[in-house]
C-alpha cells in the first residue's frame, strides 16, 4: 500500500510523460493539494477491501480454525469482551496498514522526478483529513460486515463472497452518478463515500481544490452517518445472535446387547468376498462420479447462488443502460448484450473461479477428512481431475447465465431479433475457452 500511494502520486504528478492517470490534478490543480491527496488516499484504500475481509474475518474464525473456541468460550471473559476485543484488534491492525498509503503519497511528493509545476505547499492535515472522513469510517463499516459474517457463519467463504457483493454497491452508485438528476441519491448509497465527495466538490474552482480541505459537511456528513449507523446495527445483531457458550458432549453408555437373554439369537455370517480392480475404466467411472458430486455440491452452495444472482443483476443492469438519456438511443442488438452484459458479469466469474478453486481443493482438509481420502485406493489424478472438471462445468453454467441475461434485457426492450448463433459462438466458442 505504501508503494501504491507512492506510484499514484508519481503518475499523477507528471513523473512519467506517458501516464494518463488523473486524480483531480488536471488543469491547475496541484498533486499536493488537499483535493488530490483525498482522492489518491481514498482510491488506493478502495483496493484494500479484500485485505479488510481477510483481517476482519480471521478475527474470530482463527479460533474456529485452530479448534480453540472451547478455551475462549469457557474463559472468565464476557461475550462483549471477546467480540469487542477481536473487532478492535482487527481494526487497529488495518489502521496501521492503511496509514502506509498516506506515507507513500507523502514520499512520492518529495521525488525529484515530479513536474515541479504541479507541486505546491503541503499541509499535514491534508494527509490526515482523508483518514478521519473516509478511510477509518470505511474500515469500521466494512470490518463490521466481514467480522459479522465470520462470527455468525464460522466460515471464511461468506466473508470473501461478501467482499464481492460489497463492490456492487460501489459500481451501482458509480453508474447512478452519471445521471445528473440522481447525484444526491448516488452519493448517499455509495458505501465508500467517493460519490459524496464528488458531489460536495462538484463546482469547486481550481483555487478551492488547491487550498480547501474537503469538509465533513452536507451530503458527505449524512453519508458517513448513514453507513456508520448501518455498521453499528450489524455489530449489534452480531452481538445478539453470537453464541458464546460451549456445551461439553455427554459420553453416554453404549447399549451392549445381553447375549444371555432368551430372545437373543447369535448368528455368524461369512464376510462377502471382494475382488478389488483398479483398471483405467474404473478410474474413469470414478472420475465421472466424483465430478458430478463436486459440481452438485458447488452449485447447491448458498454462497454460490448469492454470487451468481449478484452477477446476473449486475449483467442486466450493465446491459440495460444502452438507452442512456445522454447518448444516442440504440437497439439492444446481440453484440451489445454480449459486450455490456458480459463485462458486468465478468468480475463475478473471476471471483467464483478464485473462491471455488480454493474451496474445491481444500474441501477435504476443511472437513478434516483429508487423511481418509488420501488413504483410499483412488488415483490422485482422479481426485484432482474431478475438482478441475467440476470447476470447468461451473463456467459452462455461468456463460449460459450471461446468455439468459442478454435475452432477458432484449425482451424487456421489446426487441425479439435473437441471434442465438452469435450468443453460442461468442460465449461458448470464445469466452468459455478463455
Amino acid at each position: 500500500f505504501f508503494a501504491l500511494g507512492f506510484l499514484c502520486v508519481l503518475m499523477s504528478g507528471g513523473a512519467s510523460a506517458g501516464a494518463t492517470v488523473d486524480f483531480g490534478t488536471g488543469g491547475k490543480v496541484l498533486v499536493t493539494s488537499p483535493f488530490a491527496l483525498n482522492l489518491i488516499i481514498m482510491f488506493v484504500s478502495f483496493f484494500g477491501v479484500i485485505v479488510v475481509a481477510a483481517l476482519a474475518g480471521q478475527a474470530t474464525y482463527q479460533d474456529v480454525d485452530n479448534n480453540c473456541t472451547a478455551f475462549f468460550y469457557t474463559a472468565p471473559i464476557t461475550k462483549f469482551d471477546y467480540l469487542a476485543g477481536r473487532f478492535l484488534g482487527a481494526l487497529a491492525v488495518q489502521v496501521v496498514i492503511f496509514t502506509s498509503v498516506g506515507l507513500g503519497a507523502w514520499a512520492g511528493t518529495k521525488m525529484p522526478w515530479l513536474d515541479q509545476a504541479r507541486v505546491g505547499p503541503q499541509s499535514a492535515y491534508a494527509y490526515l483529513q482523508p483518514y478521519f472522513t473516509m478511510v477509518i469510517p470505511n474500515l469500521i463499516f466494512i470490518s463490521a460486515i466481514f467480522f459479522s459474517l465470520a462470527a455468525l457463519w464460522r466460515k471464511m467463504l461468506p466473508v470473501y463472497a461478501g467482499s464481492v457483493l460489497l463492490l456492487i454497491g460501489y459500481f451501482v452508485a458509480d453508474q447512478l452518478s452519471a445521471d445528473l438528476t440522481s447525484t444526491t441519491l448516488a452519493a448517499m448509497i455509495d458505501p465508500f463515500g467517493g460519490n459524496a465527495v464528488s458531489r460536495l466538490t462538484q463546482y469547486w474552482t481550481p483555487f478551492q481544490r488547491n487550498t480547501q480541505i474537503v469538509p465533513l459537511a452536507g451530503v458527505l456528513l449524512w453519508n458517513r452517518i448513514l453507513w456508520l449507523g448501518i455498521g453499528a446495527v450489524i455489530l449489534g445483531i452480531t452481538y445478539l445472535r453470537f453464541s458464546f457458550t460451549y456445551t461439553a458432549g455427554r459420553a453416554g453408555r453404549r447399549q451392549v446387547p445381553d447375549l444371555n437373554h432368551e430372545g437373543t439369537v447369535v448368528t455368524a455370517q461369512a464376510l462377502p468376498s471382494t475382488h478389488a480392480t483398479f483398471t483405467l475404466g474404473d478410474s474413469l467411472r470414478e472420475l465421472v462420479s466424483l465430478t458430478r458430486l463436486q459440481f452438485s455440491e458447488t452449485v447447491k452452495n448458498v454462497f454460490f447462488g448469492v454470487l451468481v444472482l449478484a452477477g446476473a443483476l449486475m449483467a442486466v443492469f450493465s446491459a440495460y443502460d444502452i438507452n442512456s438519456p445522454f447518448s444516442t438511443p440504440v437497439y439492444p442488438v446481440t453484440w451489445r448484450m454480449l459486450e455490456l452484459g458480459g463485462a458486468g458479469f465478468g468480475l463475478f466469474i473471476l471471483a467464483i473461479i478464485t473462491f471455488y478453486s480454493g474451496e474445491l481443493v481444500w474441501r477435504e482438509r476443511d472437513a478434516q477428512l483429508n487423511q481418509i481420502m488420501d488413504a483410499l485406493p483412488v488415483k490422485r489424478w482422479v481426485l484432482f481431475g474431478s475438482k478441475l472438471f467440476a470447476l470447468m462445468l461451473v463456467q459452462v453454467l455461468l456463460v449460459f447465465i450471461v446468455m439468459l441475461c442478454g435475452l432477458f434485457v432484449q425482451i424487456l426492450h421489446g426487441y425479439h431479433h435473437f441471434e442465438i448463433g452469435l450468443y453460442l459462438t461468442d460465449l461458448f466458442g470464445r469466452q468459455l475457452i478463455g
